[in-house]
């Protein structure tokens, strides 16, 4: 079953944007973003950006959890597809956001467990 995620960075000054992914609900699989690129870059224009909110469609017949890769190494951040559904009131990240160098190369891997 395939679902989509939406993304939700914030910069130093608060502005935010978002970027939306789909996920094919095969463990190792990356989310694809909107270019069809697996690798999302975030801009250099501020040293931080923050990942602020994340939202699935729908939680995953196969994969429950995407893996946080930044400049290709595991960051041990685990986003549970379950925990973020768009219905879900607190969602995982809106909590805790996750700090992400500017410049910085994003992939998000799915997975079956963490």
């Amino acid at each position: 079953m395939a679902y989509n995620i939406t993304v939700v960075f914030a910069d130093e000054d608060g502005e935010t944007f978002s970027h939306i992914g789909s996920c094919d609900d095969t463990a190792g699989n990356a989310v694809t973003w909107e270019d069809g690129a697996s690798t999302l870059r975030l801009p250099s224009d501020s040293s931080v950006y923050w990942i602020v909110d994340v939202i699935f469609t729908a939680d995953g017949t196969n994969t429950h959890v995407l893996k946080l890769f930044v400049n290709n190494k595991d960051t041990g951040e685990r986003i549970f597809n379950s925990m973020n559904l768009g219905t879900t009131v607190n969602r995982q990240i809106q909590s805790s956001p996750i700090a992400i160098a500017g410049g910085s190369s994003i992939k998000m891997i799915q997975a079956a467990s963490p």
